[in-house]
């Protein structure tokens, strides 16, 4: 087994049964979610509308809810971090923050 990196190129030959060998490539990328995991050296984003704050759901946000937070943050939330990909690069899920 061999561990890529982001943007490597894998290629490796393998002969079928009763073939020519066949060379295959493939670049390695990590799949693109509308809740993004991790969000490193960004500044964080936000909306105020009439006193609202709006902010971008995260992982990050959602771990807010504590080491369970798959079971105990709202179930769409959950759902949207977890199986939806990301369809646009301008698609994002805001959430209402709380200003104190």
């Amino acid at each position: 087994m061999s561990i890529f990196r982001k943007g490597a190129v894998c290629t490796r030959s393998h002969p079928p049964h009763s073939a020519q060998p066949v060379d295959i490539s493939v670049e390695m990328t990590t799949p693109k979610t509308l809740v993004p995991v991790h969000q490193y050296d960004q500044l964080p984003t936000y909306l105020i509308v009439a006193g609202f704050v709006f902010i971008p759901l995260t992982q990050p946000y959602l771990h807010e809810y504590g080491e369970d937070w798959y079971n105990s943050s709202p179930r769409k939330l959950c759902q949207r971090a977890i199986s939806w990909d990301l369809r646009d690069k301008d698609d994002q899920v805001a959430v209402e923050g709380v200003v104190y």
